[in-house]
């Protein structure tokens, strides 16, 4: 068993430490070494002169970059994602507004005429979304659905944008609307 050494200097402080971690580290049986971990004591460890100077100019960057604020993601309106489908207008604007009223929307706004569906904003906790789809006839059968959902945070001083949704939550939103545009074809008129 190894007894505990007491530094000779102050200065070989580092070396006493990690000296003592070596031999932690050194796994034996009985009186013979099995395993060893080396560690350069020689490598900047003192911390001395130029050192010291090469040291902090490595530690200055982490330190900054720990003490950096989080940005906030809020550069106003929302992008537009958008997604073609081969069915008629009344059948994705039925399907969008069943899919919003069952999502909790209450009443969404339809104007057939210019082929937007709208809701009131939703609020949940601290935040609340609204929708806004359009639907764009492109030729014969595709039609063109771009959809914008807005969030937004509340504030002290009021209603602020919050982050932008991903593009993976679009892509979710698209896929129960096309599910639901199939319930509606099904339906019938």
């Amino acid at each position: 068993m190894s007894q505990m050494r007491e530094p000779e200097e102050p200065a070989r402080f580092w070396e006493f430490l990690f000296q003592n971690l070596q031999e932690k580290l050194t796994l034996r049986k009985g009186g013979t070494q099995i395993f060893s971990f080396h560690l350069p004591l020689g490598l900047g460890f003192t911390f001395r002169g130029w050192r010291r100077f090469f040291f902090l100019i490595l530690l200055l960057p982490l330190l900054l970059a720990a003490c950096e604020e989080e940005k906030d993601e809020t550069n106003g309106e929302p992008k537009k994602h958008f997604r073609v489908f081969e069915f008629n207008e009344k059948y994705i604007i039925r399907g969008i507004t069943n899919m919003l009223k069952e999502k909790g929307y209450t009443d969404p706004r339809v104007d057939m005429e210019k082929g937007t569906v709208e809701t009131d904003y939703i609020t949940q906790g601290d935040f609340r979304a609204k929708v806004e789809a359009t639907v764009k006839k492109l030729d014969r059968r595709e039609r063109e659905v771009a959809l914008v959902i807005t969030t937004q945070k509340k504030t002290k001083e009021g209603w602020k944008p919050a982050k932008v949704l991903d593009k993976a939550i679009y892509d979710r939103f698209f896929d129960e609307m096309e599910m639901q545009i199939y319930r509606e074809i099904g339906k019938g008129d």
